[in-house]
């Protein structure tokens, strides 16, 4: 069930002062799904859906990582590039330099995912729960997970992280929020300033390219008062 709530609207540059927002009650995994289609009274069995599914994995990566973009009835994924450049004729290099002294760049490929508009529009029929008027709940981050299109990538600096968790999205404006990385064996902390996604649930973010290799913590700080997630990372 999709509840939806009202709360007031901190951000600088509102234009009114309450905002709707909605959560999940439940999520369901791949291994849920398999379940669904074994249960659905066809004649697939969940070995038959599992099968299906591993074909399924293998054949989306092959059209995905050769540069092509999958359209499904949701949507349409592809990977896409994003960075800044110096000159127009800069070379494009996602791939992180293996020596070290090399300056690393913002320059990132990722997982991009384009909501079918018709699929979209037919969502506006769904059942939902009015909550009323809930405060402002601190952000809590639930996992961390390289950007790059195989997830158990190791994390580098300069390489783009997905954030997942509820209550994420902060003003970019207020300087004291955002996310940040700070040393766990020391003083430094430095504050992301790259972004390609930011939501209530889900932010892609730059890993600052100036980190040295260690253990960081991974904090974000929003507009409710004094409230923060954090989580710890290893940087390679």
């Amino acid at each position: 069930m999709l509840e939806v709530y009202i709360s007031e609207n901190k951000f600088k540059n509102k234009k009114k002062p309450f905002v709707f927002r909605s959560r999940n009650l439940q999520t369901f995994t791949q291994e849920d799904i398999i379940d669904a289609i074994a249960e659905a009274g066809t004649t697939f069995t969940k070995a038959d859906a599992a099968g299906m599914f591993k074909v399924f994995e293998q054949v989306f990566k092959r059209f995905i990582e050769r540069g092509d973009a999958v359209k499904l009835f949701m949507g349409t994924f592809r990977a896409s590039a994003s960075g800044t450049a110096e000159t127009n004729s800069e070379t494009f290099k996602p791939v992180i330099p293996k020596d070290p002294r090399t300056p690393k760049k913002d320059h990132n490929i990722s997982l991009s995912f384009e909501p079918n508009e018709s699929y979209s529009e037919q969502l506006r029929n769904i059942s939902f729960r009015r909550l009323g008027f809930v405060k402002l709940s601190r952000p809590a981050i639930t996992s961390i997970s390289s950007a790059m299109i195989n997830s158990d990538t190791p994390l580098i600096p300069g390489d783009y992280i997905n954030i997942s968790g509820r209550f994420l999205k902060f003003d970019f404006e207020d300087n004291s929020q955002g996310v940040f990385f700070k040393e766990t064996d020391g003083t430094k902390s430095y504050k992301a300033s790259n972004f390609t996604k930011a939501t209530r649930v889900s932010i892609t973010v730059q890993i600052p390219p100036e980190l040295e290799p260690g253990t960081y913590t991974v904090k974000i700080r929003t507009q409710t008062e004094s409230a923060f997630s954090q989580q710890i990372i290893t940087v390679l």
